[in-house]
């Protein structure tokens, strides 16, 4: 790429090493931003698969529309389940909290 445009265009070599700095900074933008997006991934299924774990060991079997609607969760809301969680006894307070969210 950088290539073509130095057969396109005639740069100095101040005009050159700006471009390249203005390249490289772009790159590294991009791939800080996908890792970062990869990072939350990663933390929103860690988080999907405890909530889940405490889920079925407090409930037993969850059924699967249950199931479906955690996993629409995202992080946050993850999060504040994962708290509520602690608090509720019957499969009842689950569904109504599913249903409040």
């Amino acid at each position: 790429m950088v290539s073509l445009i130095e057969i396109s265009l005639s740069l100095d070599n101040d005009e050159e090493k700006e471009f390249r700095e203005i390249i490289t900074k772009d790159i590294n933008y991009k791939e800080a931003k996908m890792l970062q997006s990869v990072e939350e991934v990663g933390m929103e299924k860690e988080a999907m698969s405890l909530i889940l774990r405490q889920l079925n060991k407090k409930f037993k079997n969850l059924d699967d529309g249950i199931k479906a609607k955690i996993d629409m969760l995202g992080i946050n809301e993850l999060e504040d389940l994962g708290e509520a969680l602690i608090d509720m006894a019957k499969i009842e307070e689950l569904k109504n909290w599913l249903r409040n969210v």
